[in-house]
């Protein structure tokens, strides 16, 4: 409830009735640092006439995603938007139904399970990498696409899709860029709506379903266990009630699954091999390491221990490019978040990129140095200061996969070439569903 007491968050000037919603459709990721640095911990933008507080310090975020979760869900216009993409999957839903969702979810993400999606990832990345000449030029960000298409399709439903990724890519970018311009749209049409934009994200949505649905029922009537998620899924139950997934739920789980399997690694990827090619002392010492831990063969589990400055390159790069660089929360009561009130049924936004980029938790952080993620060195870190998988009840499940997949791969690939930029920079961030790289990725290859 409101207190007498509690301070004003203070907001960013802007329009009569569309407030900020130019900068916001326009220069979202501008707007955000700008909150982030005109205010510090709390500051807000105009979304019409509604207000909307951008949480930006690790207290504030622990309050709302830890200690007062149940204070907050969904937003209605997510969901609105989300659920004829992917139903009520595990990435949308709240309350008892997420936790229902985990509890089938979860064991299958568990460490072992994951190790076992290793040897796939090494192949893919060998496979590609077939595909590429030396002196070749090539668009990173679809490459990398490419590849974590085929890994997420291999590991979901044992299919390898080679030769179909560029139609199941060019699919998916389409609903996400429908997706993050009706999200930011105050005057958006329903979608029920038969305008094109609508229909050709309904044509979008049924192709993807008609794959999915048809993988589903081969399983249901082989009763082959296949070893793939789909198969493992289909035969999951729920171990309170012991029911298992209906074909729609499934679906939905799956298609949520196969849309964060690919394109958040993807995109972490592409920039991580950008900030590389900007940074030769540390792709050299990346280089060196895997040259002499691997010499020159595939690196397996085994070996990544003894790797270690491969993933404090990935993690250094999704402090500074975090897939996912902002999320919604609305609140379903009033609620008291240090020293503001948050009024029911407001919304609220979370950014780990601006978070990341806070000087009070990250020296100079807009430098990239894999240096922060030395584990003596990572231990120091503020809790929760560093949040590119969230936090919470709904903490990304695939976290240790997409660690996993970004660390193989980055052994995997540096141990063959070396990636040359030869595009026209500095690149700038897309924010899209995710933190795209804007434009083409244009990179030489050299074989090594």
């Amino acid at each position: 409830m409101p207190s007498k007491t509690h301070m004003p968050i203070p907001s960013l000037p802007g329009l009569p009735l569309l407030g900020n919603v130019f900068a916001l459709r326009k220069e979202r990721v501008e707007l955000l640092m700008r909150i982030s640095q005109e205010f510090g911990d709390i500051g807000a933008f105009h979304f019409g006439p509604r207000m909307v507080p951008v949480l930006n310090s690790p207290e504030l975020i622990h309050q709302a995603l830890v200690d007062q979760a149940a204070a907050f869900a969904r937003t209605k216009t997510v969901r609105a938007l989300g659920t004829p993409v992917l139903g009520n999957g595990v990435f949308l839903s709240d309350g008892e139904e997420h936790l229902r969702q985990r509890r089938i979810l979860a064991p299958h993400f568990q460490h072992s399970r994951v190790l076992h999606y290793a040897e796939i990832m090494t192949d893919c990345t060998s496979r590609l990498q077939e595909t590429w000449k030396a002196g070749e030029t090539i668009n990173l960000a679809d490459e990398m696409m490419r590849l974590t298409l085929w890994i997420i399709s291999k590991v979901l439903f044992d299919a390898d899709v080679l030769g179909e990724e560029r139609e199941l890519g060019e699919v998916l970018t389409y609903t996400f860029r429908h997706f993050a311009d009706a999200v930011t749209n105050p005057l958006r049409l329903p979608q029920s709506w038969p305008t094109p934009q609508n229909r050709r994200a309904h044509q979008a949505i049924n192709r993807v379903n008609a794959t999915i649905y048809r993988m589903i029922e081969e399983r249901r009537q082989s009763g082959v266990n296949r070893g793939d998620f789909l198969s493992n899924l289909l035969h999951a139950q729920d171990e309170a009630d012991s029911t298992m997934l209906s074909n729609q739920q499934a679906r939905n789980e799956i298609l949520s699954l196969f849309v964060a399997g690919h394109e958040t690694t993807a995109t972490a990827l592409t920039w991580c091999w950008y900030l590389l090619s900007q940074h030769p002392e540390i792709y050299a010492r990346m280089r060196e390491e895997g040259d002499r831990v691997l010499a020159g063969r595939l690196p397996t589990m085994a070996d990544l221990p003894n790797l270690p400055y491969s993933l404090q390159v990935f993690k250094e790069t999704l402090r500074l490019y975090p897939p996912v660089y902002a999320f919604t929360r609305g609140a379903v009561v009033p609620v008291r978040l240090g020293n503001y009130y948050i009024p029911k049924g407001t919304s609220v936004v979370i950014s780990p990129y601006t978070l990341h980029r806070r000087s009070k938790y990250f020296l100079d952080p807009e430098r990239f140095d894999p240096e922060r993620f030395d584990p003596l060195q990572e231990k120091k870190l503020v809790r929760y200061s560093y949040i590119p998988f969230g936090t919470g009840s709904h903490i990304c499940l695939g976290m240790h996969f997409a660690l996993l997949e970004g660390h193989l791969l980055l052994a995997t690939m540096a141990q063959r070439l070396t990636f040359e930029f030869v595009g026209s920079g500095p690149i700038e961030p897309e924010p899209l569903l995710t933190l795209r790289p804007k434009g083409q990725i244009l990179m030489r290859v050299r074989q090594r």
